[in-house]
């Protein structure tokens, strides 16, 4: 849970890689996967650079996690190739810490067949096998794969330009590779594989779980919402990157963008036609973490709501922020805006329960400039067909509606959960994906750098973290807005935004990571062939 630190004075030894000077000078070297270097996040194999201080990182930071994971996902594969060859596996997501992984062709795997692929992995771990890393061409990599991995040549064949591509080697197992990978597989200290029907999940220490895999809080609700999107996606044959891009190519975009807004839209209807089938509902509140098109939903689930014959009310709860001056503080004494008692909560519960009373109250407004919040000589009238809509992060925090019943209340989570895989073996993060999202809107509408996005983005994450994810399960409803064709789409907006971060700025190692990702996907650069009622258009506008 630390980082360690080394000056070029350390080093009396020249040309050493990193990895040789961590298993000679620090102690359970191992407990630290990756290094920074100045600004730059450092593969352990590369030649220390002298006058340069380094950091080394263990799975408590980001970066340690993330390489920790990506090499115990190769431990995996590497354990199930060995004992069952005809099996293939796809490493689809997180539910939570666990990764969760099904196989193809089959309902799941036998309590036997598990504990052996436990054993195989302990094994493997305890061999300490070294892991090779390095980076070929595009025609090259065709040629390492050919015969071997036709997943994999689909997926190059569909890239037009001579690009350079990962590898991963370690013993007899070789595959494509996107991120770092830690030296060895002796850096995996814990895991546990967990049978989660029909698959497994892969479950490493890490924040969600306070850094202990056997600790595991199951999530059915997260769980089903992904299963049962990954599956309607396969069966459409649109959940992996190479199907993607072939469809792009062969002329499909359109067609693509039409089955995924119209499997969209349909899960909105479906939650209005729920809500109108329970009269007792007369309160939506909406909630999910940045960039998940809660705007779009929220827009959306309004007309659908009056097309059944109700009137709707929106409240927004940043009007109900409390004056500036009693803005609760963070642990560096900075207004902690994202604190659920930075909203009023005894006001806003009064007024939401006089409306769900059918009494009529003033519409609020909180003025930003000021810090001050006020009543409008403005009313609010609802009736016995009124359905109040409130959308912010906190919505589902019992704190912010504790007057109201909860039988008269319905409340849904939206996430960009994402079921587009580069391949069986290698995922794109759900969170970088609202990254670019993130960063696409800033730029259209708000007028920040990319920069600007990234120094953002760890503080909106640590406030998901504790303000949003623990209620996730409390939901009726939870949603996936991700969109299969949305990486093609925004392609095109992201990567010059990336390419302007240089070598010496903070998130440059960051820009790289997504960079890695986008240059695998076929880019639409039509932006007229998105509908005007996309949810994509929330980011890229009009």
């Amino acid at each position: 849970m630390k980082k360690i630190k080394i000056f070029a004075e350390d080093i009396k030894t020249a040309d050493i890689s990193y990895f040789d000077y961590a298993k000679n000078k620090i102690d359970n070297y191992k407990d630290y996967p990756i290094c920074k270097v100045g600004n730059k996040i450092v593969d352990l194999r590369e030649k220390i650079e002298k006058d340069k201080e380094v950091e080394f990182l263990d799975i408590s930071y980001k970066w340690g996690n993330r390489t920790y994971t990506k090499t115990l996902s190769l431990v995996f594969a590497m354990a199930l190739n060995r004992l069952y060859p005809q099996i293939e596996a796809d490493l689809n997501h997180y539910i939570g810490a666990g990764l969760y992984i099904d196989f193809a062709n089959r309902q799941g795997l036998r309590i036997e067949e598990i504990e052996k692929i436990k054993k195989e992995m302990d094994d493997i771990i305890a061999a300490n096998y070294e892991i090779k890393t390095y980076t070929v061409s595009k025609n090259e990599a065709i040629e390492i794969f050919k015969d071997k991995n036709p997943e994999i040549i689909r997926l190059l064949s569909t890239i037009e330009e001579d690009i350079d591509v990962g590898i991963c080697q370690c013993q007899e197992l070789i595959d494509i590779n996107y991120s770092i990978l830690a030296p060895t597989t002796g850096y995996i200290s814990s895991y546990k594989l967990m049978n989660y029907y029909p698959g497994l999940l892969l479950i490493s220490p890490n924040i969600k779980n306070n850094f202990d895999a056997s600790n595991y809080k199951e999530m059915p609700k997260l769980a089903k919402v992904f299963q049962d999107s990954t599956d309607h996606y396969k069966l459409l044959g649109l959940n992996k990157l190479a199907d993607i891009n072939e469809k792009i190519l062969s002329g499909q975009a359109k067609k693509i963008m039409q089955i995924s807004d119209a499997i969209f839209t349909k899960k909105i209807m479906d939650i209005a036609s729920k809500i109108h089938n329970d009269k007792d509902i007369k309160m939506v509140l909406i909630s999910g973490p940045t960039s998940s098109g809660k705007t779009t939903f929220t827009g959306k689930l309004k007309i659908y709501l009056e097309a059944l014959g109700y009137s709707t009310i929106m409240i927004s709860m940043d009007d109900y922020f409390v004056d500036r001056e009693k803005t609760p503080l963070d642990k560096n004494g900075e207004f902690d805006f994202e604190s659920p008692y930075a909203v009023d909560l005894d006001l806003f519960n009064k007024d939401m329960y006089r409306l769900l009373n059918q009494e009529k109250i003033y519409k609020r407004e909180f003025d930003f400039l000021t810090g001050l919040g006020m009543y409008k000589d403005e009313e609010i009238v609802p009736d016995g067909h009124t359905i109040i809509m409130i959308e912010g992060i906190h919505a589902l925090n019992p704190l912010i509606s504790k007057l109201i019943p909860e039988k008269n209340k319905y409340k849904v989570y939206i996430s960009a959960l994402n079921q587009v895989n580069l391949d069986s073996h290698n995922r794109v993060s759900t969170t970088d994906g609202r990254l670019i999202r993130r960063s696409v809107r800033d730029h259209n509408f708000r007028g920040y750098s990319i920069e600007e996005t990234f120094k953002m983005w760890d503080n909106i994450g640590k406030a998901e973290e504790k303000y949003i994810f623990p209620f996730q399960e409390k939901a009726d409803a939870l949603i996936s807005s991700s969109l299969p064709y949305e990486s093609a789409v925004l392609k095109k907006h992201i990567v010059p935004m990336l390419e302007t971060i240089e070598e010496d700025s903070e998130y440059y190692s960051e820009a790289r990571n997504v960079l890695e990702t986008l240059k695998y996907v076929v880019s639409i650069d039509d932006d007229k062939l998105v509908s005007s009622e996309s949810l994509l258009r929330e980011f890229i506008g009009d």
